[in-house]
């Protein structure tokens, strides 16, 4: 279905043919990242103030500016509606973020099929005829998006803010499950497996890692002496196997065992010693 401007703007008045109103598609640029940004709400606005000199981001007509932030290559999550007030002496604008349609900030996203190798700033019925919706997310996004233990292959550097934002998205399956797991050095192709099976579950097992870059294992805190950030720069954290909640200690190791013949996890090509 296409792009529902009645629905995305119900609160706004007298702008529904988009004259008074601009689309920001807010996109990385090798450096700044908008779904960092559009986290803090003081920096996203500043991304919509920034104007480049000489050169005026918006005709002097528009009062509004409807947000969004690149979420992948032709996606992009809502970041609300700013109001322009003016422009301060540097020629920055001076905006506000409004409370309409607060109930979908940040959780509405289009994908966009319009032009996305130059420019970021559009026409409102340039957006409604280039853009559908792709989903809408049940709560605000709040960092990375829970892909399901399944498709969990994300970065000692993801998991770090993950674990430490305490994401409930990504906390209550976590928490509530247990398993094998693998840990994989993307330097070296080494890997090392372990099993989760304390009340936390993957949870509390992988914050031991991201605390103290080792978790406790004898050949990772040989890395850790030699590099304090060669853990967080180098591996990736997966899901092999979740079990029945009802599985014993003992159960869970007998699998970790098998799991370890598989991969040939130990000596030479991984960094299990037993």
């Amino acid at each position: 279905m296409l792009l529902n401007i009645d629905t995305l703007l119900t609160e706004i008045k007298n702008i529904k043919d988009g004259d008074n109103i601009r689309v920001h598609l807010a996109k990385f640029d090798g450096a700044n990242d908008p779904l960092n940004a559009i986290l803090d709400e003081r920096e996203w606005k500043s991304w919509q103030e920034y104007n480049r000199e000489k050169v005026n981001r918006f005709p002097n007509h528009i009062q509004y500016i409807l947000t969004f932030a690149q979420y992948s290559s032709n996606e992009f999550l809502y970041g609300g509606i700013f109001k322009i007030l003016g422009k301060d002496k540097n020629s920055y604008y001076v905006v506000e973020k409004t409370d309409l349609n607060i109930e979908l900030d940040k959780r509405f996203i289009i994908e966009y099929f319009g032009n996305n190798k130059r420019g970021s700033v559009f026409k409102l019925d340039y957006l409604v005829e280039n853009s559908k919706i792709s989903h809408l997310l049940k709560n605000k996004y709040s960092g990375i998006l829970f892909p399901g233990l399944e498709n969990i292959n994300h970065t000692a550097i993801e998991l770090d803010f993950i674990l430490k934002k305490e994401i409930k998205e990504w906390k209550l399956p976590l928490i509530n499950s247990k398993g094998i797991y693998l840990l994989l050095d993307i330097k070296t192709n080494k890997k090392y497996i372990g099993s989760a099976n304390g009340v936390d579950g993957f949870w509390g097992r992988w914050l031991e890692y991201i605390n103290n870059g080792h978790g406790g294992n004898k050949q990772l805190l040989e890395l850790w002496k030699q590099d304090s950030n060669y853990f967080k720069e180098n591996f990736k954290f997966s899901i092999l196997e979740v079990v029945a909640s009802n599985f014993s200690d003992e159960a869970i190791e007998v699998k970790e065992s098998k799991w370890k013949d598989k991969l040939n996890s130990r000596g030479e090509f991984g960094y299990n010693s037993n």
